[in-house]
């Protein structure tokens, strides 16, 4: 339920305890009353736990508490290369002419595509080789995003790009053939 997926016209939730924080309350009852309902309920079941005795003995106090803002540690070499990963298959994916921007992951993946066809991970695995070609183009752009991280922009981070799209293809690879052995062979290449 998370990422701004729209689930419907929920008129009712119901929380099975006080959530840890008042984020936490505030996004779980804000999903009621999102399509114009003349009505939305919140409805908050306190157990006999310290946090929502808290809560059921003072409720003011809970719904008035503070947010904390949320942090993101940039020293954590992980979260940056999750970034640095993210920035080079975008730039990858504007430097194609085809639709490849707009594709469905089945699509990227090629498993909806001719046999003879590349798919365009593949495309991107290729792209990747060419890293002093893409250090020159985006060189620049990457240092900024990493900028205040412990990773710096070099021939290292399109490896790692390279080796996880691998990985990721890989699964979605095994995935797509359980499915469509599954299906009875439905769907497949």
């Amino acid at each position: 339920m998370e990422m701004g997926i729209d689930i419907g016209a929920i008129e009712l939730v119901v929380n099975s305890n006080v959530p840890p924080s008042i984020a936490s309350y505030r996004q779980r009852v804000g999903r009621a009353g999102r399509r114009d309902q003349p009505i939305a309920v919140g409805l908050t079941i306190c157990k006999e736990r310290p946090l929502d005795r808290r809560a059921f003995d003072d409720p003011a106090r809970y719904l008035d508490s503070l947010l904390r803002p949320p942090r993101v540690r940039l020293d954590t070499p992980a979260i940056a290369r999750r970034h640095a990963n993210a920035f080079l298959l975008s730039a990858f994916l504007k430097s194609r002419a085809d639709d490849a921007l707009h594709a469905r992951i089945g699509q990227f993946f090629g498993f909806e595509m001719p046999p003879e066809a590349t798919a365009p991970w593949l495309d991107f695995l290729h792209w990747c080789d060419a890293t002093e070609a893409r250090l020159a183009d985006h060189g620049k752009a990457l240092a900024a995003v990493l900028s205040g991280t412990p990773v710096r922009p070099d021939r290292s981070l399109f490896e790692s790009a390279r080796d996880e799209l691998t990985r990721i293809a890989e699964e979605r690879q095994a995935e797509w053939l359980a499915l469509t052995a599954a299906g009875g062979g439905r769907g497949r290449r």
